[in-house]
């Protein structure tokens, strides 16, 4: 993943996807500040393309908010938990 990330330009739209993969692995690696950052980059990326895939938005907001809620953030995780109903109900 960090491979073909460094292979693509950065507004590539593919980038969300190897993001939100990265910011899985940091998450199950305990890493969840790291999750946060990389989960925070692929929602940016999600929202700035033409076209919006609300499904994948829904799960990275989802992803989100796990891993605020597991570093104490509970207002963002609950703002993201929001965020992940919202985007499903429009996919």
């Amino acid at each position: 993943l960090f491979i073909r990330k460094q292979q693509l330009p950065p507004d590539d739209p593919s980038l969300y996807s190897i993001y939100r993969s990265m910011g899985s692995l940091y998450s199950t690696m305990g890493d969840d500040s790291m999750a946060v950052e990389c989960q925070e980059k692929s929602l940016e990326i999600q929202e700035s393309m033409a076209s919006a895939d609300y499904g994948a938005m829904s799960i990275t907001h989802y992803n989100l908010a796990i891993a605020y809620d597991r570093i104490g953030k509970r207002t963002a995780a609950i703002e993201h938990a929001n965020g992940a109903v919202s985007k499903a109900t429009l996919a």
